[in-house]
């Protein structure tokens, strides 16, 4: 199975996991707005990452480029909307947010847009949620931006009220931030619950939030802090009595791929170049490319 998430985004906020590192296409612009072959072209992805054999894809958690990888006026779509329509092209490809910012939407509202996503995909869905951290989006959008340590607060809540309105008929939960009352949510989930993702690292706060809540976690780490990172993780489990087994773990990175090293030697300058900043990287001709992937998985 193909579960290395890597950090390359095109231009439209389409995460794929993983996915070569190729040129971003223009930004296509009529009169300011985005013009209709957008969607075209990101479901195309969609269905020759699937028929590739990926078996996740990722829609970018904002509603503005992020700064590593573009400019805040490029297109966006927002995610719950684009993931619905792209469950309609696809039959296996589970679908989920990179790591969905805790209150975009708010809490109450996360679990029935997740459970909707769900249903329309007869059961791919997998929530990837996070603590947020794009300071820019949060203040042109209105959006409270509270120090860490209260952005963790409303992370706890939002975990509470998802877990519940996935898994119980009617949840009522009284948080720091957000509670609910026997909120229900029907249609339920298609297998009983929904994978939730956590998309950070840190390993007293987010590797313990992993431990105790979450299915999968996309770790930012560094390579080379990988294996103690999962010693840690590993600890976590122990004191709560899980098992390594029921967490996957996969590392954040950009593959870059070409039909020799040192192409892609040069494509990688390129997108340095282009993004100003140094990535997480693995790169090299398809099969070094593989074998690298092969080891981090």
């Amino acid at each position: 199975m193909d579960r290395a998430i890597i950090d390359e985004f095109d231009d439209r906020g389409v995460h794929h996991a993983p996915h070569a590192h190729r040129p971003p296409d223009p930004p296509v612009q009529v009169s300011g707005r985005a013009a209709a072959p957008l969607f075209g072209r990101v479901a195309a992805r969609a269905v020759t990452a699937e028929q590739s054999g990926f078996d996740t894809l990722f829609a970018m958690d904002h509603f503005y480029q992020l700064p590593m990888i573009g400019q805040p006026h490029q297109e966006m779509f927002e995610a719950c909307t684009l993931l619905g329509a792209l469950a309609a092209r696809t039959q296996r490809l589970r679908l989920s947010h990179a790591g969905h910012g805790r209150d975009l939407p708010p809490p109450v509202a996360l679990p029935k847009a997740v459970t909707a996503l769900d249903v329309i995909s007869s059961g791919r869905a997998l929530l990837g949620i996070g603590a947020a951290w794009f300071e820019l989006e949060h203040q042109s959008l209105g959006f409270e931006f509270p120090p860490l340590t209260v952005r963790y607060e409303h992370l706890m809540d939002a975990l509470e009220i998802c877990r519940g309105m996935f898994t119980q008929e009617a949840t009522t939960y009284r948080g720091t931030h957000h509670s609910v009352t026997d909120a229900c949510n029907t249609p339920a989930p298609i297998n009983g619950e929904i994978p939730i993702m956590v998309g950070r690292q840190g390993e007293r706060t987010t590797f313990r939030l992993a431990a105790q809540y979450f299915h999968e976690l996309n770790t930012t780490a560094a390579f080379a802090d990988l294996p103690p990172n999962l010693e840690v993780l590993q600890g976590h489990l122990d004191d709560l009595g899980r098992d390594r087994a029921d967490i996957t773990v996969a590392p954040l990175a950009t593959l870059v791929v070409a039909p020799t090293h040192e192409e892609a030697e040069a494509e990688l300058q390129g997108l340095f170049a282009s993004r100003g900043t140094d990535l997480h990287t693995v790169l090299g001709d398809p099969p070094l490319s593989a074998m690298a992937m092969a080891r981090m998985v």
